[in-house]
């Protein structure tokens, strides 16, 4: 029902005058149940709305049920599909919405005649539903056809990037979600070389839709490594967090900068403690200041010219770092 507050201010506008008022501009207009019926794709990504204005003439013929069936409820998890109707003239006009999953397998959408409808049908999460428009007469009846909404939404908001702190010879990550639905759990994943291995796991904790903040303590690889979290929800689909990049035990006083050389944008791992960065050209001065989030989101260098140029922290544990810009 995630559109019924738009629905129902139209729904209190309804003209009888004119076909096009009954419906927002650009609705697809089907003068039938069966071309409506016919007129849905095979497919829907998840998160997608498709929208139908469906006017039934005024003759003891038109009109019947669109009825909605969920293919092997026993396999679904979580919501599949939502099929919302305004209708106005018929008796009585009415607004009627019905999500698809666990918690419905099956409903129909009554298209009376001299009725207009308008029809929101939203891809919730992976699964099939089969429809069927049963017309009061053949001529109106569609055969039963499959609707697979493909792919989930993300079952969480990112709220704060993956982050890092060092904490002796460990390693603290920390990251922040909203709006967990059906969320398992989290893995943290860590590559030292082409692909991404996960190392440890964090439980789900339970916070409605508020913010949760996670923390995970690591033992510090020896060498360099990028982490990242991978989100898991019990529908089997997942979700990534951001990359980042944490120097380590071999060279932990050294600021890591990536790419380098470089020729448009540079990225720096640096650590909590850090406050500032500053950019410092060949001969000394001091071309710009950088707070610590901006650096680790990172600097833009596409207006510098080629040349040498160093990467200093306000903290005295890290060497200035050599940065070579080239075009």
């Amino acid at each position: 029902m995630r559109n019924l507050l738009p629905i129902c201010g139209l729904m209190l506008l309804l003209s009888t005058s004119t076909v096009v008022a009954q419906c927002p501009v650009g609705t697809p207009i089907y003068t039938s149940g069966r071309t409506f019926a016919e007129s849905l794709p095979a497919t829907l990504d998840a998160g997608i709305t498709i929208t139908r204005c469906v006017t039934v003439p005024d003759n003891a013929s038109s009109g019947g049920n669109f009825v909605v069936n969920l293919s092997n409820p026993s396999t679904v998890q979580g919501d599949v599909l939502t099929v919302s109707q305004v209708k106005s003239g018929g008796n009585p006009p009415f607004i009627k919405s019905t999500t698809f999953g666990e918690n419905a397998t099956t409903d129909f959408f009554v298209f009376e005649r001299n009725s207009i409808n308008y029809v929101e049908i939203t891809g919730e999460g992976a699964g099939t539903i089969t429809h069927q428009f049963q017309g009061k007469n053949a001529g109106n009846s569609t055969s039963s056809r499959a609707l697979t909404v493909q792919g989930s939404v993300a079952p969480v908001t990112w709220t704060k990037l993956l982050t890092y702190a060092a904490a002796g010879d460990a390693v603290e990550l920390h990251w922040s979600v909203a709006d967990q639905v059906d969320v398992e759990g989290y893995e943290i994943q860590r590559s030292t070389g082409e692909t991404f291995e996960t190392i440890s796991s964090v439980p789900y904790r339970e916070n409605g839709s508020l913010e949760v903040n996670y923390t995970a303590l690591l033992e510090q690889s020896e060498s360099d490594a990028y982490y990242r979290v991978k989100q898991l929800d019990y529908a089997g689909t997942f979700d990534y967090s951001n990359v980042i990049y944490v120097p380590g035990q071999q060279s932990k006083t050294a600021l890591a900068i990536f790419p380098n050389p470089a020729r448009d944008f540079v990225r720096m791992a640096v650590p909590e403690r850090v406050n500032t960065v500053q950019l410092i050209s060949a001969t000394g001065q001091v071309i710009r200041d950088y707070p610590a989030a901006a650096a680790r989101d990172g600097i833009d260098v596409s207006d510098l010219v080629s040349g040498m140029y160093l990467l200093r922290t306000d903290d005295s544990n890290f060497a200035p770092q050599r940065l070579i810009v080239q075009k």
